[in-house]
């Protein structure tokens, strides 16, 4: 079997994962549940095969540790489409009501405060929509991972064609000793 036909599975994965994202990114909540059963299922076969004598003994630290990954693997995609959004909100948020005072302190001073009003309100508003509407911003978040998971694909197929390119150049001259002064 030649190596070569494998060369960019790799990529073509990552370019049909994001693309799957990108169409549908609660998909993520799907690989992460199964991810985390198979773990779940994993360790208690493990364990009841050393309970019967099929197997060695499977320790419980180790049974008990691996319910426990694979439960949290399940919940990881709960906790970022709700987490990490809430803080990104709340991030958002505070720093629109601190651009805020700042503008009320550049007003104070007679100094030119527009612009850092229409910043902080801006902000103010997009925090507070983000902390109301943590799934929709989730849904987005994870739509621009899919976007960049298929561009990553893409650009390192491009760079590898670009360096495998500018080598078939080199290679010949390498191999005959041949040297060239640019």
């Amino acid at each position: 079997m030649n190596i070569k036909n494998f060369r960019y599975s790799f990529e073509a994965l990552i370019i049909i994962l994001g693309v799957i994202i990108l169409i549908n990114p609660m998909v993520i909540n799907t690989v992460f549940n199964v991810l985390g059963l198979s773990i779940i299922l994993y360790n208690v076969i493990k364990f009841l095969l050393g309970k019967s004598g099929r197997a060695f003994e499977y320790p419980m630290p180790n049974f008990i540790s691996g319910i426990l990954l694979g439960a949290l693997v399940m919940i990881i995609p709960h906790m970022v489409g709700f987490g990490i959004p809430l803080v990104l909100g709340c991030f958002v948020l505070y720093n629109g009501i601190e651009r805020l005072v700042q503008a009320w302190q550049i007003k104070q001073q007679g100094g030119k405060y527009l612009t850092p009003v229409v910043i902080g309100a801006v902000f103010t508003i997009v925090g507070v929509v983000v902390i109301i509407n943590p799934f929709r911003t989730s849904a987005f978040l994870f739509r621009l991972l899919g976007l960049v998971l298929a561009g990553s694909g893409v650009l390192k197929i491009a760079s590898d064609v670009k360096t495998r390119k500018q080598n078939e150049d080199i290679i010949p001259d390498i191999i005959e000793g041949k040297i060239h002064k640019d």
